[in-house]
């Protein structure tokens, strides 16, 4: 096991463990969502009274409240199937980054070995950075389609383009 200094000297720390922060906005954020469950349940439970009042058949109402019922639990299985198998690949990526990072110790590497190791996977990580932003304003430009977005768009690309060339640069001056 690489203790915590380790991971965090060589880049692999961004999930060493999960912020209390985090944890306590996750939780305020499904309390809201209860809560906002909840009130619908009544709202929906008070039109269920009054058509009863007004028919005495509430088969139909029973069913829409089913077939709604049924759509919500699915949505939110999907999203937590996706959200859940997300984690297991990340924890699968950090323990194969951990056993990694183990082995190249185990061959006892001298310093600038090291050194060239550590600037490669700081490069590897803005690379993998730079890539996951490009993801996201792809994405951002898919659903909105602005002519100032691209432009926008365009910059932050040459930007990002820039700065891997910079990286790639320095790296490759270190060899």
């Amino acid at each position: 096991r690489i203790s915590k200094c380790v991971a965090e000297k060589n880049s692999i720390c961004y999930t060493y463990g999960t912020s209390k922060k985090i944890v306590q906005q996750r939780r305020v954020q499904i309390q809201k969502q209860l809560q906002e469950i909840h009130n619908t349940i009544q709202l929906f439970e008070k039109e269920i009274l009054l058509k009863l009042e007004q028919h005495t058949d509430c088969f139909l109402e029973m069913k829409i409240l089913l077939s709604n019922i049924n759509t919500f639990v699915h949505e939110h299985q999907k999203k937590s199937r996706d959200e859940f198998e997300y984690k297991r690949q990340v924890l699968i990526l950090d323990g194969t980054d951990h056993r990694l990072i183990h082995t190249f110790f185990n061959f006892k590497p001298n310093k600038s070995q090291i050194t060239s190791a550590r600037r490669i996977w700081r490069t590897t990580t803005q690379q993998i950075s730079l890539e996951e932003q490009v993801e996201i304003m792809e994405h951002r430009l898919a659903s909105v389609s602005l002519s100032t977005t691209i432009s926008l768009f365009d910059r932050m690309l040459d930007d990002i383009d820039n700065k891997l060339i910079k990286s790639l640069t320095i790296l490759g001056g270190a060899k």
